[in-house]
């Protein structure tokens, strides 16, 4: 697993092209990437502050009946995209941002924003991927077609072995066979065999593809481990798996004219008719 650590100053830092490249190829082979220092721990505080405050203390059957339910004890929470969560320093973030464009190009999009909320008790989920290949008639060529769609994954409480993390299986968003699909049993998927464990404190993030066979893992902590994700696309792709229960972007349209006009691209999903 590539941690690549940032330089300070996180908001007046400009990426090299070198470091965009060497994060970019390192994502492509392996389908994952953890940054450390990538995003203002100010900006993810606030994030962390409004969550517990309007989200995470919602009554257990509000949660229920408007939140997907993706394990046990576990729920994914749409948010509303306003401050704090409205901030170019989290979409746009320049030590972020860069790398996503290398990847999706240079007119790629947000597709959804939410968090995901492990409550203390959540046992591990289900080993999965979140979206199915692009193409079934294509088999194993699908492993070869570059990036689609893939997660920044931003936590709003340090990760540990408490708390639990997301467990990533390096190189599995590029399986050819299904032999390759069956190198291990349900039970040792369960028991984590050949995953990595990343352990992100405020400020960092990682990058996960959607093709990643991924997990959540058990929160054995006294609180709530709230992980926000900002997924990426390219423009033409529109996940119609994942939301049927939520919306993917809830935004207004006078926040939306909020939005800096050098990144409403990003928000072409939810742009005002009157805006286009």
């Amino acid at each position: 697993m590539l941690s690549i650590a940032l330089p300070d100053r996180i908001a007046s830092m400009i990426l090299s092209t070198d470091q965009i490249q060497q994060s970019a190829h390192h994502y492509r082979l392996n389908g994952c990437l953890v940054m450390e220092d990538s995003f203002d721990p100010d900006g993810v505080r606030a994030m962390q502050s409004d969550f517990f405050e309007n989200y995470a203390s919602k009554d257990r059957e509000v949660v229920e009946k408007t939140c997907l339910k993706v394990g046990v004890e576990r729920y994914m929470f749409s948010v509303k995209l306003r401050k704090p969560w409205l901030d170019p320093r989290i979409y746009a973030a320049p030590m972020v941002l860069p790398i996503v464009q290398e990847l999706l190009g240079k007119d790629c999009i947000l597709q959804s924003v939410g968090v995901v909320c492990a409550y203390p008790g959540a046992e591990m989920q289900h080993v999965h991927r979140d979206h199915p290949p692009l193409f079934a008639e294509a088999g194993g060529l699908n492993a070869f077609f570059p990036p689609y769609a893939l997660h920044v994954v931003i936590p709003l409480i340090d990760l540990d072995d408490e708390t639990g993390t997301t467990a990533l299986w390096e190189g599995s968003h590029r399986i050819k066979s299904a032999q390759q699909e069956a190198r291990w049993s349900e039970k040792e998927l369960r028991q984590l065999k050949g995953a990595i464990l990343p352990k992100p404190k405020i400020g960092d993030c990682y990058f996960m593809d959607y093709r990643l066979r991924h997990t959540g893992t058990p929160n054995r902590s006294d609180r709530p481990r709230p992980i926000l994700y900002l997924v990426y696309s390219r423009r033409w792709f529109l996940d119609r798996r994942n939301f049927d229960l939520q919306v993917p972007l809830d935004i207004t349209p006078e926040d939306y004219g909020a939005i800096p006009q050098e990144h409403r691209s990003l928000f072409e999903l939810v742009r005002p008719r009157d805006q286009a």
